[in-house]
């Protein structure tokens, strides 16, 4: 009986382990086919232009708009460009403009589409940087159209540029006003029993108030409504500017929602319209019969959308004329993210990685000026202060360096940034923030309520002074604080040499608070108001040259990663989206925070735990 029932066991044992191999054959064999019918789409439209000689630009974005395009996994990439309507891959701002001015000037292109519908929340810097590209494209006298089912605030920034806008009838143009709210912990933590210490220097360093409090500090609602109010009279400036409105009419379309739905039933649509936010309300198929014809009787153009021609732009490559011509270039490096020790990937700032992006602008004859583009909210003391240095050696090496500052460059942003010649923001820019911090959590409390204590012995008193078991003596909570007031005195000094200001006019616009550019060129925290475009002439003028060809400094792309690239452009699988944006907006908002905040406790940026860090410059 028994060796009859380990014969049994045997024999589902070896069913399983079949079942499972021919699962495994099954899954290579069908991925090696996707690979390959890619390779031969894209072979075989090597030689094809795509656009044909009379088309509609279709402009239609996904995902966030960013500096510059992340770098994924080969399997990542292929799998995003698969996903195709289903995918959130961010949208890299230089190369959507680039295709833009190309468009404008292309004979074959007689108009353009947005479709908005796939853009989420994006940067200030980037949305103004497509809306400039807009802007020009409408001087050219070619149409822009704009449809949607409904739109964000980020969506209708860029479709106020367009020169008509409709909306589905059962649409909606979402705009709420600015905000930042965060998630507070103290009670948690009290009843976790989690002891967390804090050090902090500056009155606006509210960085660690969610472990301290239940609710925003009188100091922090102030300086955040502060720059928040700067930040919305700019945007409902350009949006009424766009649409012939009165800065007030926004307002008053926020403000008065429900009275505004009450008149009109329910119909968000017709709000929008009553209110001149749209041009019509009508379904797709209405807007797509206004879009540029050979004639009123003909059949409608195609439709390119910007990836397809981008596709043609690499086939047809822009005369190098200005580039042959030009006495030098202006080496421009992205940095964007959290500052980070040691190497990051693209998508947060490492101190070695980006060391040594400035090394190669360094040691590159034909780079005579460098501009770093900086969006970040800061990071790692350590880390900020070693880019520091870095950004310093270039700049004392003999080529100027210009900080252009994003979205946001705060805190251990603008100590890289004090490094540069000359530093440019928006007027919408968040910088400043210029404060430290340290946090450090102990656990004996929650480790004796389920009965786990520690103990031991060592050498010296400090032996386990960073312990997380064990709770913090009063000698170490001193010696952290110490710490941190050095550091703050460090950042303010770096302020204070880069600026070319006394120690006092620094400290007045530092104790961690949050500035807007407008704001910040007031108080000398910065030397202009401009775009990224006007940074690079900058750097091009203090180095002395009248003409010069812009050259992105990046790491290098291995040759496996570039025809990864080049068959995820080719091939598009259609799979569903396991959720909807809006079901995983706010799962992935909220796993965020708590990502960011559970990030400080554990001391995970900063080796010794201690950071420039602005975790508010953000509104939506």
């Amino acid at each position: 009986m028994l060796r009859r029932l380990v014969n049994l066991i045997g024999r589902l044992l070896a069913g399983m382990w079949e079942a499972l191999d021919l699962t495994r054959r099954l899954v290579l064999n069908a991925l090696f086919l996707v690979l390959l019918v890619a390779l031969i789409a894209a072979l075989a439209r090597v030689s094809r232009d795509p656009v044909p000689d009379r088309a509609v630009l279709v402009l239609n974005p996904t995902g966030r708009l960013v500096e510059q395009e992340p770098r994924v996994s080969p399997a990542l990439l292929l799998l995003q460009q698969g996903l195709d309507e289903g995918t959130s891959a961010d949208t890299p701002v230089r190369p959507l403009v680039e295709a833009l001015d190309r468009a404008r000037l292309d004979a074959r292109i007689d108009g353009m589409l947005l479709d908005l519908r796939r853009l989420e929340p994006s940067g200030f810097s980037q949305l103004e940087a497509v809306a400039a590209a807009l802007a020009r494209w409408r001087s050219s006298g070619k149409p822009v159209v704009s449809w949607s089912d409904q739109y964000t605030p980020g969506q209708y920034y860029l479709a106020a540029h367009a020169g008509s806008i409709y909306l589905h009838p059962m649409g909606a143009v979402e705009l709420h006003g600015f905000g930042v709210y965060r998630t507070y912990f103290r009670t948690a933590l009290e009843r976790l029993r989690v002891e967390v210490h804090t050090f902090r220097v500056g009155t606006y360093k509210s960085a660690l108030e969610p472990f301290l409090r239940d609710d925003m500090s009188p100091a922090d609602r102030d300086a955040s409504l502060a720059w928040l109010n700067s930040r919305w009279q700019a945007w409902r400036t350009a949006l009424a500017s766009q649409r012939q409105l009165a800065p007030e009419a926004i307002d008053g379309y926020i403000d008065n929602w429900r009275q505004h739905l009450a008149r009109t039933g329910g119909d968000a649509a017709q709000v929008a319209l009553d209110e001149g936010l749209v041009d019509g309300v009508e379904p797709r198929s209405d807007t797509m019969d206004r879009l540029p014809k050979p004639s009123p009787d003909s059949e409608a153009l195609p439709l390119v959308t910007l990836r397809t021609y981008q596709n043609g732009m690499a086939r047809r490559p822009r005369a190098r004329a200005e580039a042959d011509t030009a006495t030098g270039q202006v080496g421009v490096i992205v940095a964007t993210g959290i500052i980070m020790s040691g190497r990051q990937p693209s998508d947060r700032i490492g101190d070695e990685s980006l060391g040594q992006l400035l090394q190669q602008a360094a040691d590159a004859p034909a780079v005579r000026a460098v501009v770093l583009r900086l969006d970040t909210p800061g990071g790692s003391a350590l880390a900020s202060e070693t880019l520091y240095q870095a950004v310093a050696r270039l700049r004392h090496g003999g080529k100027p360096v210009v900080a252009s500052l994003g979205s946001t460059a705060a805190s251990g942003g603008y100590w890289v940034a004090v490094a540069a010649d000359q530093i440019w923001a928006s007027p919408t820019t968040l910088t400043g923030s210029i404060g430290i911090f340290g946090a450090f959590p102990t656990l004996e409390r929650s480790l004796d309520a389920v009965g786990i204590h520690a103990d031991g012995v060592g050498t010296h008193a400090r032996a386990a002074e960073l312990d997380p078991r064990l709770p913090l003596a009063e000698d170490t909570g001193a010696a952290l604080q110490l710490r941190v007031d050095w550091g703050y005195r460090e950042f303010v000094a770096r302020v204070a040499t880069g600026r070319h200001l006394d120690s006092a006019a620094v400290e007045a616009a530092a104790q961690g608070r949050v500035w807007t550019g407008e704001q910040a060129l007031a108080l000398g925290l910065v030397d202009s108001l401009g775009s990224l475009d006007q940074s690079i002439a900058a750097a091009a003028r203090l180095a002395g040259m009248t003409s010069w060809h812009v050259h992105y400094l990046a790491p290098e792309v291995s040759a496996s990663e570039q025809l990864w690239r080049a068959l995820a452009g080719q091939v598009s699988v259609q799979l569903p989206s396991p959720l909807p944006a809006p079901v995983l907006a706010p799962v992935t908002a909220l796993a965020t925070e708590a990502a960011n905040t559970i990030g400080l406790l554990l001391g995970r940026a900063d080796p010794q735990g201690l950071y420039a860090w602005c975790l508010t410059c953000t509104a939506e």
